[in-house]
């Protein structure tokens, strides 16, 4: 790739990093206001980014621990862009993993630590398997919904996010459901919330919770 500028605003062209067997990086950058990290816009597009989990689980070798959300995601491919600052950033794009497909725009902050992490914006899945990301298979399967949210995670694996939107399918105790509103909260593997099913064999108003971690929802 090609690199060009001064300190103050640093651009970068057809970059392409190698980590590890399988994972690598090929991106355009502009980085403007070094060395003062905490000011620095960042403009990133991304043409490929792939993670493989073989290759993520090397970090742990040097101290850093990985969200089991992101080890169940499985291998990762990453095309879209990402504008702001370090702590403060937009990102859309597309994520394709081994447990499926996510489209987001999503604004996303976070403390000076990376322990804490905030987002807010739309979101859009493909067939994606929410019970394996929730490591609650038996219960849920894929699900396809469009939407909002808005929550947070930490690396202590704690993610809370207040979601709204419409489930187009979701596999529930492997039976198909289809044309599911959904508006309420999700944390701890729980949600508490508003859900309308105007299925063709089901036709349900209801307001409470389920619980993921059982095998049958309370």
């Amino acid at each position: 790739g090609k690199i060009s500028g001064r300190l103050g605003h640093i651009k970068g062209e057809g970059i392409r990093v190698f980590y590890g067997n399988h994972s690598m990086l090929n991106m355009w950058c502009s980085i403007k206001g070094l060395p003062k990290i905490k000011n620095t816009f960042l403009n990133f597009e991304f043409k490929k980014f792939t993670a493989w989990q073989e290759d993520i689980k090397q970090f742990e070798a040097f101290g850093f621990t990985i969200p089991g959300l992101i080890k169940n995601l499985g291998n990762i491919d990453y095309k879209g862009k990402i504008t702001g600052y370090l702590t403060d950033f937009t990102s859309s794009g597309e994520i394709t993993t081994g447990i499926g497909r996510i489209c987001s725009d999503l604004n996303i902050k976070s403390d000076t630590t990376f322990e804490n992490v905030f987002y807010n914006g739309t979101i859009n899945t493909q067939d994606f398997n929410l019970g394996k990301l929730l490591a609650s298979d038996k219960l849920v399967g894929a699900i396809s919904f469009e939407g909002s949210v808005n929550g947070s995670t930490t690396l202590k694996n704690k993610t809370e996010a207040r979601i709204s939107g419409f489930v187009h399918s979701v596999v529930v105790n492997n039976s198909l459901l289809t044309n599911i509103s959904v508006d309420g909260l999700f944390a701890n593997n729980k949600f508490n919330g508003s859900v309308s099913v105007q299925d063709n064999n089901l036709v349900m108003d209801f307001n409470g919770g389920f619980d993921f971690a059982p095998k049958i929802p309370e």
